[in-house]
């Protein structure tokens, strides 16, 4: 999207508050649970917080519309006349859908509204070329195929690579946990791209940046992607800063600078070390925190924990492999 700004385009991004309701079902083998309308507001701010770090915001450059703008008030009649251009044929042609099918787990009939949905999305805007991930291709094509029904000009689409997550295989994504944030502090970013492995670099600043493949060493590759993200989110200062801590952090084998203190309250201090760990965000549940644990990576005051069981925390500093934490119990 940036880049089809800096060749002189408007940009329009959609944010799907009325979709949302029925969640996109890409990839999903089970319909998505709802949200509420406070959550799907509070998720739109974030989204333009986001695009912020990357996008020029003027308002020749960038617009931004809620789907609900045409879509929330919209009658009856035009929703069966919206349906009424696609057939079930048609969207059971989707790979989620089909595979459902076949494994015969529901396909929930409010999930047949999204792509129809989606697609008068584009109709509305009058977009000339919709972007989005290769997974996209179905919904961006059914918004292709409206707009040449209802007489117009149909849009051109262009899809971009997914984005693997830190492990690999998987698409990044924050409900896999396996996510780098845009806002996330700079020390976090440049330590979790450390994290991934030398394939995994390849592919990400090829797709990131077109980096083309080179002789560097891959910790020197690596090196340099992380400090180009940091950079490009929060500036060559902060992306400096980001690795002279890393350096001296992993590299040196001392303590971050800035440690984040979390307070417990009063008899809290007494807590099974598995609890205290997942609830530090120091492993995404706490059967990964004891998986850790007794994988001997997990360190309490500087010596390695083994056992998940309670002991006082009322002044201590958790270390997970990159990740510390300290904690004080009031």
């Amino acid at each position: 999207m940036r880049q089809f700004q800096d060749a002189g385009h408007l940009i329009i991004l959609i944010i799907g508050d009325t979709t949302a309701a029925i969640g996109d079902p890409t990839g999903r083998n089970a319909a998505r649970p709802p949200l509420d309308d406070a959550d799907i507001a509070v998720n739109g701010l974030t989204y333009l917080q986001q695009v912020s770090k990357i996008l020029d915001m003027s308002e020749n450059r960038f617009v931004h519309r809620y789907n609900s703008d045409w879509l929330k008030d919209k009658p009856l009649d035009e929703v069966i006349e919206l349906a009424a251009n696609f057939s079930v044929q048609q969207l059971l042609h989707r790979d989620d859908f089909r595979n459902r099918m076949e494994r015969n787990q529901p396909i929930r009939m409010h999930e047949l509204l999204y792509p129809m949905l989606q697609a008068y999305d584009s109709f509305w805007v009058e977009a000339d070329i919709e972007l989005g991930g290769t997974d996209q291709l179905f919904n961006l094509m059914m918004g292709r195929d409206y707009m040449r029904i209802r007489g117009g000009k149909a849009q051109v689409i262009a899809t971009v690579p997914l984005l693997e997550g830190l492990s690999g295989g998987q698409k990044m994504s924050k409900s896999l946990n396996n996510h780098i944030g845009l806002t996330e502090d700079p020390f976090s970013m440049f330590s979790k791209v450390l994290s991934i492995s030398d394939d995994l670099m390849v592919r990400w600043g090829q797709t990131l940046f077109q980096m083309p493949e080179n002789d560097l060493p891959p910790m020197e590759a690596k090196l340099r992607l992380a400090w180009w993200i940091v950079e490009l989110l929060h500036g060559s200062d902060e992306a400096s800063l980001a690795q002279t801590e890393w350096r001296r952090v992993f590299s040196g084998k001392e303590k971050p600078t800035d440690i984040i203190h979390m307070v417990l309250p009063d008899l809290a201090g007494f807590l099974r070390l598995d609890k205290l760990v997942f609830m530090a965000g120091l492993a995404p549940s706490i059967t990964e925190a004891r998986r850790l644990i007794k994988a001997g990576a997990v360190e309490v005051n500087g010596s390695k924990r083994t056992n998940e069981g309670k002991c006082d925390f009322t002044e201590a500093e958790i270390r997970v492999g990159r990740k510390w934490m300290k904690i004080t119990s009031l």
